[in-house]
């Protein structure tokens, strides 16, 4: 009885002493988010030089930007403000200008050269003045603080904050740092890996104004101004009149219905070589840029927002070149579209791979390595070797291998989903061993040859003719739901040097952001107790000409292809 009471006491000691440290760190928590709201708002006025009252002024920054595909060089920003109903803003960089303005008529006007901005220019017009939440804003945080030192050893006070997961799978960090002394901004951390320092206070006007800002991705330089300031003259700007090519800043539309938006996506996905003399850590590793899509699908701009390497990061920007995408429609109109994308490297995000090998794409359970013999020829031919189920697979040389850790990100990413080939995610018995494409000229669509192993514990039954004319069907009928007007085959089975297959194909799919029709063929058979499917998606008709010229190889077996050619069927 008595150790029962002392054991009643432990646990109320110990129940107390939760609830007191609960309590305590959701005063922690308070304080954070109060010392947040006060240093932002301390910071705001401070420095803000647009407040009520405020003289008039212009303030002039030059700019020089790098790794991006446009907006780099060096540009200048120009702002000549007298107040909120009477300024203009004038950007120039070399491949844009943009011209903003203001007078006693209300509305705002603008003429630029180009109806999209350069992702850098954006970046200039937020950070050559203070860029911090608002007052709503600030509220909405769960910040924590902490003591940090600045870029100049100076002590600063930094509050920290995540934002919501998103759907695309980027997380969001940021972090604010707050001079200990002045309660002055220092600098800002912003997604992804955008690294913003302000420096160089001045007095003007009766504010502390900043005149340096240096922006990094990932530690690489990307974005420097300069930054001047000087009174105006009341009357600079008196008679300012949008000239015949200015249009009018329009009101905000209605938000459009979500059943309406289609969001867009990347179609076709190059993976670049690794760069010469890449670190093995960072090998493994994507690039994260930044991809700014007209409303006519093509990639008007890039810019770099996580590299592992400087090398790394310019060659996944040229490789952006490459992709191509599906747009993103609002009640059936295309509109610009600017979302980040993963671009991994071949050789990398793969493991045990020498000499000519091109990249290991096995998985942790199969143990596969997959081999590519090289520069693509047209007699030339990639290996896969599985490990478990045993086989070898020759497909041709021109495919271009997917990297693993790409097929690994995209399963994370879509694991909360059906994928595209109608398999359950969280169930393991659908191992992707390998994926790999091919975009000819003149097409936006790749062929994507991709082989998936099934699990026997998730066959039921002996794997007998009917049950791999189901498996085949079953794929090609959940591979077509995800688009309209499908013509399917049936499947039949049919037998090459004694091993079963079966095939079955759809042709002709339509969807609405692909420009070709798809056309699918599914190859099923059984390799020691495994269903092992190759499944082959293009916007041609040569699918089965393609699986024809692959080679299979089971055991100490003679290789035979995957399909009969034409004489043999």
């Amino acid at each position: 009885m008595k150790r029962s009471t002392q054991l009643c006491s432990v646990l109320s000691f110990f129940l107390l002493a939760c609830g007191c440290l609960n309590a305590q760190t959701g005063d922690n928590h308070g304080k954070d988010q109060q010392d947040f709201a006060i240093a932002v708002a301390k910071a705001h006025a401070l420095t803000n030089p647009f407040g009520a009252g405020a003289a008039p002024f212009t303030v002039h920054a030059t700019a020089v930007s790098s790794l991006a595909l446009r907006g780099v060089g060096k540009g200048t920003y120009e702002n000549q403000w007298v107040d909120a109903q009477h300024w203009q803003r004038i950007i120039r960089f070399p491949d844009f200008q943009q011209t903003e303005m203001r007078n006693d008529s209300g509305p705002s006007w603008y003429e630029r050269s180009a109806e999209l901005l350069p992702i850098r220019v954006m970046q200039v017009l937020r950070f050559v003045v203070i860029h911090l939440p608002g007052k709503k804003s600030v509220s909405s945080y769960a910040v924590s603080e902490s003591a940090a030192v600045s870029d100049q050893g100076a002590p600063v006070t930094c509050y920290s904050a995540t934002a919501a997961p998103r759907p695309d799978g980027f997380d969001r960090h940021y972090r604010w740092c707050f001079d200990s002394s002045s309660g002055l901004l220092a600098s800002e951390d912003y997604p992804l890996d955008l690294h913003i320092t302000y420096g160089n206070y001045i007095p003007f006007q009766g504010k502390q104004e900043f005149t340096k800002v240096h922006v990094t991705e990932s530690g690489i330089p990307v974005l420097d101004l300069d930054i001047q300031y000087a009174p105006l003259d009341p009357h600079a700007l008196s008679g300012l009149a949008p000239t015949a090519a200015m249009k009018q800043i329009g009101s905000a539309s209605p938000g459009p219905n979500s059943e309406e938006v289609e969001h867009g996506t990347v179609e076709y996905r190059y993976s670049p070589p690794l760069p010469g003399g890449t670190p093995e850590g960072a090998a493994n590793r994507p690039v994260i840029v930044q991809v700014y899509l007209g409303a006519d699908n093509t990639l008007r701009d890039a810019s770099l927002e996580r590299a592992p390497t400087l090398a790394m990061g310019e060659a996944a920007l040229q490789a952006a070149k490459k992709f191509t995408f599906t747009p993103r429609t609002v009640n059936g109109v295309a509109v610009p579209n600017r979302f980040y994308q993963s671009i991994w490297f071949q050789n990398g995000s793969t493991s045990g791979t020498t000499g000519s090998d091109n990249a290991s794409a096995g998985s942790a359970s199969s143990g596969s390595t997959l081999r590519d013999a090289g520069p693509a020829r047209q007699n030339q031919q990639g290996i896969f070797r599985s490990d478990s189920p045993s086989f070898s697979f020759r497909y041709p040389g021109d495919f271009q291998l997917i990297p693993r850790g790409q097929l690994e990100a995209d399963q994370h990413h879509t694991s909360d989903k059906p994928n595209a080939y109608g398999l359950d995610p969280h169930v393991a018995c659908d191992t992707l061993l390998f994926r790999a494409q091919r975009l000819r000229p003149g097409e936006r669509t790749p062929q994507v040859l991709s082989i998936i192993d099934l699990d026997p514990g998730c066959i039921f039954g002996m794997v007998d003719r009917n049950m791999l004319e189901s498996v085949a069907s079953n794929a090609i009928n959940s591979v077509a739901n995800h688009w309209q007007k499908v013509r399917t085959s049936k499947a039949q089975t049919f037998q090459l040097k004694g091993r079963a297959f079966a095939e079955a194909s759809a042709t002709g799919v339509a969807h609405g952001s692909i420009d070709e029709a798809l056309n699918i063929v599914v190859v099923a058979t059984k390799i020691r107790e495994h269903v092992v499917g190759w499944m082959i998606i293009g916007p041609d008709n040569s699918l089965e000409e393609t699986l024809a010229a692959c080679l299979l190889q089971v055991g100490d077996e003679h290789e035979s292809p995957l399909l009969p050619d034409s004489n043999g069927r």
